[in-house]
């Protein structure tokens, strides 16, 4: 935790005193359905005493060196737009869980002021290692724009001007009753209909069936993948009776298993090489750019694992739940090695390694259960390996669920 920015609060802003009392309770709610890059936009307010006046320090778990950036900065805008963002998901979220009486009353009124406070001018953002972080969130009060009174407007009537009436004979048709038994098209026109109606139904069960949402109480808690990529030079090295490089085979089973994953889960992507690099969270609606650049990764350099494995942890909080997969030849290094460090700091998370080329029986770290090591000497083993590990990440909502209908 790192403080950024210190301000005096007023004892009579009752609105501010009873959020920042509850910000802990609002963080592990949008950190139980949101990836924590969300939830972190809001920098968490400290009340403390000093000379006899209230101050509120405000800190974020985010490491990295604070900037602030200022309006007429181009960074405030991109931040700016990031923020927005992030708030309309919010938004969703309260909207959702609220229509579903999910959450409390008392929970569904703080996500409403929060979405309604991150509207309004912010008093500071600073920037974390590019991540948007609101400071001061809660202490400015919404005042309305002026109205600007409207100039009168009279309305002066037209002329009336008299039309002379003419009767025009009223000619009536009689009706059949063959007529009346006639629907709005006929036969022929209803028969075309059933082609869409097959389309239709196409649609909703090849579609719409697999991307069907469970209750956030039926949804595994498992919200977030990353994959970790060794890209090093001995990548290029093949596997027993392959005719691919290990890193080709590491990219195809990953982009398979990306499109076996769950809609709601976001998917995480870093390498390392002599350096590492990370390339954020992608949505399900991102996801064909993810295997794209998935696609282009190429071996090259040396084996930086320390700095890999710790920008893919930094991608998770203590109180969240998840997995990171680490394709490598496991000449890199060895993730037991970290075994109690993560056990002590993300005790949820779990953390599986594929050495692929090796030939080594399946080793569960000594400190760490959640931790695995899977020697992959051919591409079933691996097949398996990444089959079991989806079953538990994929969408298991069924139609009959999802209308209440069994």
């Amino acid at each position: 935790m790192q403080r950024l920015a210190r301000f005096f609060v007023e004892s009579n802003n009752t609105q501010a005193m009873e959020l920042f009392a509850h910000y802990k309770q609002i963080y592990s709610l949008l950190l139980k359905h949101l990836p924590p890059s969300t939830a972190n936009i809001f920098a968490q307010p400290i009340v403390v005493e000093g000379n006899g006046q209230k101050i509120v320090e405000w800190w974020t778990s985010l490491q990295g060196q604070p900037r602030r950036v200022f309006e007429e900065q181009d960074e405030y805008k991109i931040a700016k737009t990031v923020i927005n963002q992030r708030l309309r998901d919010i938004e969703r979220l309260w909207y959702s869980l609220s229509e579903q009486s999910y959450i409390s009353d008392e929970e569904s009124n703080f996500l409403k002021q929060l979405v309604e406070i991150g509207k309004w001018k912010v008093n500071q953002i600073y920037l974390i290692n590019n991540e948007p972080v609101i400071t001061g969130w809660g202490m400015l009060k919404h005042i309305s724009p002026p109205v600007t009174p409207k100039e009168k407007i009279t309305i002066t009537p037209a002329p009336v001007i008299k039309k002379r009436v003419v009767k025009k004979k009223v000619v009536t048709k009689k009706v059949t009753s063959k007529k009346r038994l006639l629907l709005p098209f006929g036969f022929k026109k209803r028969c075309l209909l059933i082609p869409f109606l097959f389309l239709f139904g196409y649609i909703w069960f090849y579609i719409g069936a697999p991307l069907c949402i469970k209750p956030p109480s039926q949804i595994n808690n498992n919200t977030n993948v990353v994959f970790l990529f060794d890209t090093s030079g001995s990548m290029d090295d093949r596997i027993e009776n392959g005719d691919e490089s290990i890193l080709n085979i590491s990219k195809q089973k990953a982009n398979q298993l990306i499109d076996k994953l769950a809609p709601l889960i976001d998917i995480g992507f870093v390498e390392f090489s002599s350096e590492a690099r990370r390339y954020g969270f992608f949505k399900f609606f991102q996801r064909e750019k993810l295997k794209e650049k998935i696609s282009h990764l190429s071996s090259n350099g040396g084996t930086n694992f320390d700095a890999g494995l710790k920008l893919a942890l930094n991608d998770f909080s203590q109180d969240s739940n998840g997995l990171v997969l680490v394709f490598s030849d496991g000449d890199g290094g060895d993730i037991c090695h970290y075994d109690q460090e993560i056990a002590e700091r993300l005790p949820k998370l779990k953390v599986t390694a594929f050495d692929l080329g090796q030939d080594r029986e399946k080793t569960f770290c000594q400190n760490n259960p959640n931790m695995q090591i899977i020697s992959v000497k051919d591409e079933k083993v691996l097949d398996n390996s990444l089959n079991t590990l989806s079953s538990s990440f994929q969408c298991k909502c069924d139609i009959l669920d999802k209308f209440n209908l069994n």
